[in-house]
């Protein structure tokens, strides 16, 4: 069984997820047989079969009335009560419909004739919005990802169960259509049962926390009426479901012919059912996707329409005579095959090409009209044949006059959706990146591939990224002809990704000239990018050693790479003296052939990876990124050290490298786990551990850590009160940030850590919802996590953190003073810190304005009182303050130049600062303003490096400043983003400030 599902790729993770919806879906395939056959077969033989054509209308209306009611339903009540009374509900009536049935074939009760087209109708009804319900539900409870994984399966399940269907009801055909239908509701119920395990397991915790605004119909009916390509869309699909309800119509009515009784007729059904879906299965699994690589979208309408042609084509031949059901037969299976198999993947791609904000809108929209436009068409045309206007053949060959007129408009579809292929690539429609090859193909026209090369000069990033990203998912036989112009291509990102392309060509030797001039080229990454390619050019691999010695990083990089991928002896000096001079060179080449040491598995290396830690930013983030794949796992306990001091890149790194260890790591963790005083390392290990599959011993290590995590939480979360109550307002917003940041980190790993004992997509909601703006959504999230997600100590701690405590009483001094003692001895710089500066104040000591030496502690609170700082956290005030400077200026010193670059920014801790300007109007220094204590200076040109529209001098006497240089600003605000929007919303508000005194001015 693990060997199986690894096979089709499922992880440990979708094993639940399969054995609740695989039961599901197995009741629906067989309910499209049981159900569909029986029913069908009831009222083809009792009613009539030449009363189908209005069926087919009362069909289209009751759609219609379901849709409506379960829309209003959706708006009324939560989504799992939601689900589960939609469910029921159509459940109910195929029970009632099987109920009545096998009472009036066991007792003497006649059923009316109204109950007939009642059973047809109300069947087809159910089955149509079952399945849209049921696959509604797979999405909810499935990641984008593992719905790339789990759906093929699904699907897969719903049609064993059509297969097993048709086996069942040949089998039943004895008893009785009667039970057949009832055997229907019965499956429903027992996939009821493990859909309502799936609600509550999966949907339940969530409630309401996903509100989605509803689609503005007026809108997407505006932007059918107005698109070309829509409306040609429209047409063509509802031709195609037209042509899909009069071939079932034909069908049904030359099956009628053949069979009198309705057993027969109904086990008939079921073994064209089960054909049918074997068929499916067939193309699905092993045609499919090459159909659609092959074809692309626009094709692959266009063969259907071309097969529903065919189909009638041979029915038209063969409609009477012995061959007429054989006929009917193998037609009715083109048709389902075409629209069901081929058409519905197809055009539900069509819509990507929409941009996202109208798609879902306009599709659902688009869907209802084309089923319903199907369905009175197909009514129109077999009513007329039912009322005797025409004859079956004419009606045939009307329905064959139709098909050629879908061949037409699929034609200028495929034009027309070709150009909106366009136009949304120049919009920048980012969806159309992951299907490139099969909205296209094989077969693309010359003309699409000259516009779309078109965008690769674009001058809009974004559109030319797209493009090229489009390009490269093209098939090869489509770009081979226009490959050697790429490669000579004026721009670099071009001859890169017609590099890429090669890769994926069988013979690359018609390009190798121009390849082996690419791994001459002025630019470093199209010589890396050629170096990859190599290999496969079969030349002499001697040469490929000669990249070992390019002046750049990354191109030797690349060929220790591909030298240590040949299959070949390798000259391993020259690979190793190659690394060495790269790491001894520079950092940023030391950094790049850190990839290339993990790429080609040099593991002697890794105690020179593991001495970089200690070296810059840059250095040990590239080298933990190198150990982590390499499965160093002797050097976790030097990484988790790093921890305290590393910067975001390198948790976000080492976060990754610590999973990529693997299972040997996992020991070690949870050795370090208890160890780590410092959050962001014990942090760093509740994810990584978090990552591996443990054993419940070890998910019970993970929970206690996180436990005993949030116990001293709440020792934390008291502290800011307590130096409020003494009236230490500055001490005490400060300590409130370091509390803000301590929770923050510590409910993230308490998150990781549920969602590794839980589902994650679940955890990963509920935690979402936890941190909306909407208090509603709060609130049922933290109710969801009340109820205790799997473990409910955790869950109940987590609740009991995140929900803000009722004010407390104002303690005494005596008591405030005995626990700021305690607080002092917190394993936390901070609140170390903060609690004996509190504790200096109590007891009458110094403030800072006395010390001759600031603090960090004394520096952070400098900087939070300025306006510049007021939006940053404690974590970001910290990293400036460790980088400010205290200076001591003289009277008269000039500060800052008109006319000249500033790369200072300076924090006025004591004297005053005259801000001058030349003017140009007198001719002389015009005095702007004069700035005191506490205030900034410098901000204006600091973060531009542009020359100051100011000058800044010191007067009355000497000033005590504090000084951070602009290189670290810059640094600080690409590692920690937080930072960079701080300044952002405090300049945003000074500009705001600003925009209302010109107002009262003017």
């Amino acid at each position: 069984m693990f060997a199986l599902g690894k096979q089709l790729l499922v992880r440990p993770d979708d094993t639940h997820r399969l054995r609740l919806m695989i039961p599901v879906f197995f009741s629906l395939g067989v309910g499209e047989v049981l159900g569909i056959s029986s029913s069908t077969a009831i009222f083809n033989v009792r009613y009539g079969v030449e009363y189908l054509p209005l069926m087919y209308v009362l069909e289209a209306a009751g759609l219609l009335l379901l849709s409506l009611l379960i829309a209003d339903l959706s708006g009324r009540m939560d989504r799992s009560r939601f689900l589960r009374l939609t469910y029921g509900m159509m459940a109910g009536i195929v029970l009632l419909n099987g109920l009545v049935l096998v009472l009036s074939k066991f007792s003497a009760f006649s059923l009316w004739p109204v109950f007939y087209p009642i059973l047809l109708v109300t069947s087809m009804v159910v089955f149509f919005q079952l399945t849209p319900l049921i696959w509604l539900i797979a999405l909810d409870v499935c990641s984008t990802q593992q719905a790339k994984r789990l759906f093929p399966l699904m699907a897969g399940a719903s049609t064993i169960g059509c297969i097993a269907a048709g086996v069942i009801g040949k089998l039943l055909t004895p008893i009785g259509v009667e039970i057949i239908y009832l055997f229907w509701s019965l499956f429903l119920l027992g996939g009821g049962y493990y859909l309502f395990q799936t609600i509550e397991y999966y949907i339940s915790p969530l409630k309401a926390l996903t509100v989605e605004e509803p689609p503005n119909l007026k809108n997407s009916i505006v932007s059918i009426y107005r698109s070309r390509f829509l409306l040609g869309m429209l047409s063509l699909l509802t031709l195609i479901m037209t042509l899909y309800f009069l071939m079932d119509y034909q069908f049904n009515t030359v099956a009628r012919i053949a069979y009198n009784d309705e057993a027969q007729l109904a086990g008939f059904l079921a073994i064209f059912l089960a054909i049918s879906n074997v068929a499916a299965v067939v193309i699905e699994l092993g045609f499919l996707s090459r159909i659609m690589s092959l074809l692309g979208v626009g094709n692959v309408l266009l063969l259907v329409a071309a097969g529903l042609s065919c189909s009638f084509i041979i029915t038209i031949i063969f409609t009477s005579g012995p061959w007429a059901l054989g006929a009917v037969f193998i037609s009715y299976l083109i048709t389902k095959i075409m629209v069901n198999v081929l058409g519905e993947p197809s055009y539900q791609l069509l819509f990507k090409v929409i941009p996202p904000s109208g798609r879902d809108g306009i599709r659902f929209l688009v869907e209802a009209l084309i089923i319903l436009g199907g369905m009175i068409g197909g009514a129109a045309v077999s009513g007329l044949y039912s009322a005797g206007i025409i004859t079956m053949q004419s009606m045939l060959v009307s329905a064959l006059l139709l098909a050629i007129i879908a061949v037409f408009v699929a034609w200028k579809t495929r034009g027309m959706y070709l150009n909106e292929l366009l136009r949304s690539i120049g919009n920048g429609v980012k969806d159309l990146s992951e299907n490139g090859a099969a909205f296209l193909g094989r077969y693309v026209p010359s003309t699409f591939l000259t516009q779309l090369f078109s965008f690769l000069h674009h001058p809009d990033d974004r559109k030319r990224t797209l493009a090229l990203e489009i390009a490269e998912q093209l098939d090869s036989h489509a770009l081979e002809p226009r490959l050697g112009d790429l490669l000579n291509d004026s721009c670099a990102d071009v001859r890169r990704s017609a590099l890429k392309y090669c890769l994926r060509l069988d013979n690359t030797s018609y390009h190798q000239e121009s390849i082996m001039a690419c791994c001459m080229d002025e630019e470093p990454e199209v010589r890396a990018a050629a170096i990859d390619l190599w290999p496969a050019l079969n030349l002499d691999w001697h040469q490929l050693y000669q990249a070992l010695n390019d002046s750049d990083s990354l191109v030797v990089a690349h060929a220790v790479t591909a030298i240590c991928s040949l299959e070949q002896a390798i000259n391993y000096p020259k690979v190793v003296d190659a690394v060495k001079r790269c790491l001894d060179k520079d950092e940023i080449s030391a950094a790049t052939i850190c990839q290339a040491i993990s790429s080609a598995g040099l593991d002697e290396f890794s105690p020179r990876l593991i001495t970089m830690l200690d070296s810059s930013p840059q250095l040990r983030t590239a080298a933990c990124e190198a150990l982590g794949k390499l499965q160093i796992c002797n050097s976790i306990p030097r990484i988790i050290d790093i921890y305290a001091k590393g910067d975001r890149d390198f948790h976000k790194v080492a976060d990754q490298a610590l999973i990529d260890m693997g299972e040997d790591a996992v020991p070690i963790l949870l050795d370090e786990i208890n160890k780590q005083t410092d959050l962001r390392s014990w942090l760093g290990i509740i994810k990584a551990l978090s990552a591996f599959n443990r054993e419940d011993r070890h998910s019970k290590l993970l929970i206690d850590s996180c436990l005993q995590r949030l116990g001293q939480l709440a020792i934390f979360k008291e502290v800011p009160s307590l130096i409020k109550s003494l009236n230490y307002a500055d001490l005490a917003n400060v300590a409130f940030l370091r509390y803000q940041e301590i929770y923050s980190l510590q409910i993230e790993g308490c998150w990781a850590a549920l969602g590794s004992i839980y589902d994650p997509l679940v955890v990963s909601r509920v935690r979402t919802a936890s941190q909306d703006e909407d208090i509603e959504l709060r609130e049922i999230s933290l109710e969801a996590l009340s109820e205790g997600l799997v473990d409910r100590r955790l869950a109940r701690a987590m609740l009991e953190a995140m929900v803000s405590p009722a004010t407390i009483p104002k303690p005494s001094a005596d008591i405030v003073k005995v626990k700021l003692k305690k607080a002092q001895s917190l394993d936390d710089y901070w609140f170390s810190e903060i609690s004996t500066a509190a504790l200096s104040r109590l007891e009458g000591g110094n403030t800072m304005k006395d010390h001759e030496m600031l603090s960090l502690l004394d520096k952070v609170m400098l900087l939070k009182s300025g306006e510049l700082f007021s939006y940053l956290q404690l974590e970001g005030l910290g990293l400036l303050a460790r980088v400010a400077r205290l200076e001591i200026y003289d009277e008269g010193t000039v500060l800052v130049q008109e006319g000249q670059p500033n790369s200072n920014l300076y924090v006025i801790i004591d004297g005053h600062i005259e801000l001058s300007a030349h003017s140009a109007g007198t001719g002389v220094n015009a005095t702007i303003a004069v700035r005191g204590t506490g205030e900034t200076l410098g901000d204006s040109s600091v973060f531009d490096q542009s020359a100051s529209s100011l000058t800044a001098q010191i007067i009355l006497s000497e000033a005590t400043l504090l000084i951070i240089d602009g290189k670290d600003i810059h640094r600080l605000c690409r590692l920690y983003p937080n930072i960079a929007m701080g300044f952002i919303k405090a300049i945003s508000g000074r500009n705001r400030k600003l925009e209302k005194m010109l107002i009262t001015m003017a």
